[in-house]
């Protein structure tokens, strides 16, 4: 979009550069929740969350954020508790 509009090819490159170096941060923080998550999943504490909680009448929202709250004071990320906590709900 940016040629079509006679803008050179180094600004654009410049352009990219920044965006690029602004967000690869949050990628390898969604990334890293990811592999945190199938970690767990193939470790088998996906399925011990599950037979935990799976007498509970708590609904199921509050037991995702209990699930991410205790991942988050474990981890200390809240970004990494959340990613983790979301695919081991969506796997139970």
């Amino acid at each position: 979009m940016g040629y079509a509009r006679k803008i050179p090819m180094t600004e654009i490159g410049n352009s990219l550069s920044q965006s690029i170096s602004q967000i690869a941060m949050m990628l390898l923080i969604i990334g890293g929740g990811g592999a945190f998550k199938q970690v767990l999943v193939d470790g088998g504490v996906g399925d011990y969350v599950a037979t935990l909680f799976s007498q509970t009448n708590m609904s199921p929202p509050l037991v995702a954020w209990t699930i991410a709250a205790i991942l988050r004071l474990c981890l200390g990320s809240a970004t990494v508790a959340t990613l983790t906590t979301a695919g081991m709900v969506t796997h139970l």
